[in-house]
């Protein structure tokens, strides 16, 4: 009984990682690195990875981390000119 719930279990976790590289492959999904990242951090299951994507693809989910693409993109700037 044990092993077969270990299998299903191993099947479903085998299934969303499949599921996340057809998401990646298929989109184009802004703010990738941060979302995994964040996700990462809070140690997130594929599941969740996968509604965070999901939810990205669909423009209802951003991380959160008080910076906007533009702020990104002035930080890279001023730090490859020899800023701070």
């Amino acid at each position: 009984m044990a092993l077969h719930k270990h299998l299903k279990s191993s099947h479903k976790k085998s299934n969303d990682y499949k599921h996340i590289v057809m998401l990646l492959s298929k989109n184009d999904i802004g703010g990738l690195k941060r979302i995994l990242a964040v996700a990462f951090r809070n140690g997130a299951s594929p599941k969740k990875i996968l509604t965070l994507l999901d939810q990205s693809i669909a423009n209802v989910y951003a991380p959160h981390g008080g910076w906007s693409e533009h702020e990104y993109d002035i930080a890279f700037l001023v730090k490859s000119i020899g800023g701070p």
